[in-house]
């Protein structure tokens, strides 16, 4: 939180890169944790909304040979849309 509001503070909100990986078992709270995130991230007006696209690996990998890249930037795009536009 403290990187995000120097960021705001030097005018550098635009160009926040804030990437984060959640590991771990089933049931070790990754998804709170990231609702948890998503809340604290548009409180501070880094995004505009706090949902969030629970996706699996079924969701991001594709069937043959050069599908994958192409549906796992079409979630992408579909997250930056949604959390990102008009900021």
């Amino acid at each position: 939180m403290k990187y995000l509001e120097f960021q705001k503070k030097i005018g550098e909100e635009k160009n926040i890169n804030c990437n984060m990986v959640f590991k771990g078992n089933t049931g070790t709270g990754k998804t709170t944790m990231t609702k948890i995130m998503a809340e604290i991230l548009c409180s501070m007006g880094v995004i505009k909304s706090n949902k969030i696209i629970e996706v699996t690996g079924k969701d991001l990998i594709g069937s043959h040979l050069g599908e994958t890249a192409p549906k796992t930037q079409k979630i992408i795009n579909s997250a930056i849309r949604r959390n990102f536009s008009n900021r």
